[in-house]
């Protein structure tokens, strides 16, 4: 029995050290990305770009990405109004470059503030709401332009 706890904990320690290591690389890929973009932020300069082991930067990218744009579609497909034209709205949404950088940029926060004192979480709080808004407004946009149609 107390084997099997040892190998059940340090099961459980890999896996959360991988976690981390993920979080850490995917936090190193999303700020390489954005800067080669010419995206700023106050934090990206304490950030290494640099890797001690191959990583797939784009692989990591595209899957925040995708959990990020899901929560979108789930919340729209959700929504009495904006149902039926969750799959036009979400088409056009992520053609949009602005909307790819601003969604990057919040994973980006995210990640980079696991580790921020409560003080700062406020305001870290305040920013990523802001850059939410415009993607709201950016979904409004693009679904009274393009999805729906005004007879």
């Amino acid at each position: 029995m107390l084997k099997f706890a040892t190998i059940l904990i340090i099961s459980i320690a890999i896996i959360a050290i991988k976690a981390e290591d993920d979080d850490e690389n995917t936090l190193k890929c999303l700020v390489g990305h954005l800067k080669s973009r010419g995206v700023q932020e106050d934090f990206f300069d304490s950030v290494s770009t640099q890797f001690n082991t191959q990583v797939d930067c784009p692989a990591l990218i595209n899957a925040k990405l995708s959990r990020a744009y899901s929560k979108i579609e789930s919340k729209l497909k959700a929504d009495n109004y904006f149902g039926k034209y969750a799959n036009c709205v979400m088409e056009n949404l992520k053609r949009n470059d602005d909307n790819t950088v601003i969604m990057l940029r919040r994973e980006a926060i995210k990640l980079n503030g696991l580790g921020i004192a409560v003080w700062n979480y406020f305001n870290q709080k305040e920013y990523l709401d802001k850059l939410k808004k415009r993607v709201e407004d950016n979904i409004n946009t693009v679904a009274q332009q393009k999805c729906i149609m005004v007879n």
